[in-house]
């Protein structure tokens, strides 16, 4: 019984170290791939100003 524990330990370990790469990698991806994209793209960084009645309501104040 305790091999079989010991070879499910170690599978779940190996796993978990893929699952980790992966992670990591597609991570470095999804970085790179915004990292480009925003470097071509144009800034749209304008807000839209909230009526003072909405913006009341969303922080819970009264005007």
């Amino acid at each position: 019984m305790r091999l079989i524990a010991d070879s499910v330990r170690q599978s779940v370990q190996d796993a978990m170290k893929s699952l980790r790469a992966d992670l990591a990698a597609a991570a470095q991806e999804s970085r790179s791939t915004r990292a480009s994209s925003s470097a071509h793209s144009t800034p749209r960084h304008r807000r839209r100003r909230m009526p003072s009645a909405a913006a009341s309501s969303c922080t819970g104040r009264t005007p």
